[in-house]
């Protein structure tokens, strides 16, 4: 089935149901296809009628091929945009993913549950749906604070460092730990650059 502009096929549907959106041969479910420009193309989702709280646009991706329409919420995994509690128009991103026999958001078995979010600070938040840092560290904020542990994992074969970067220096602080064979390992604290101050 396809729908042209003049010459031009805007709409088709092949014989095995993808759908095609400038795109006589649509390889994926829904394909669309448009020239490269100088700015991105858009899949814009519109909203109308009254502003509310958490609302706005999303995609959810199913997991489950026994999902049926009375549970088509269960094992989901879903990104929305959707307006914060600041309520003036600004967003946030939301990420969220599903395991199987744990509540989600809604407290319901199986559904998906929120894992990340970008604030409309530009805030990264993980495991957390707010900020709660000092203002002067609030750029990641890992855990909710009501998980009994958290924490981050580097790994590598040679070396992780965390750095501390300013305006004239990308490695201005440092805290390496370096992997060495023989059971040699070794933590390293660096401070003005390569300068090190002190190794354990």
């Amino acid at each position: 089935f396809r729908i042209r502009s003049g010459s031009d096929a805007r709409f088709n549907i092949a014989t095995d149901g993808k759908i095609g959106i400038n795109n006589s041969a649509p390889l994926y479910a829904m394909h669309f296809k448009n020239a490269m420009g100088s700015s991105p193309s858009f899949i814009h989702m519109e909203v109308t009628g009254t502003n509310t709280v958490g609302g706005g646009g999303g995609i959810a991706f199913d997991t489950s091929a026994s999902n049926a329409q009375s549970n088509n919420g269960l094992y989901l995994a879903t990104i929305s945009g959707i307006r914060n509690s600041s309520d003036d128009g600004s967003n946030d991103l939301v990420f969220k993913t599903t395991r199987a026999g744990a509540p989600g958001d809604d407290g319901n078995d199986n559904s998906p549950k929120e894992r990340l979010r970008i604030d409309s600070a530009g805030r990264l938040l993980v495991g957390a749906t707010s900020s709660y840092g000092s203002a002067n560290s609030d750029d990641l904020t890992i855990g909710d604070r009501t998980q009994s542990e958290v924490g981050i994992t580097l790994g590598a074969t040679v070396a992780s460092a965390i750095r501390f970067a300013d305006a004239n220096n990308v490695s201005a602080g440092m805290i390496q730990y370096v992997h060495n064979s023989g059971g040699t390992d070794y933590l390293n604290f660096y401070t003005n650059g390569a300068n090190e101050r002190l190794r354990i």
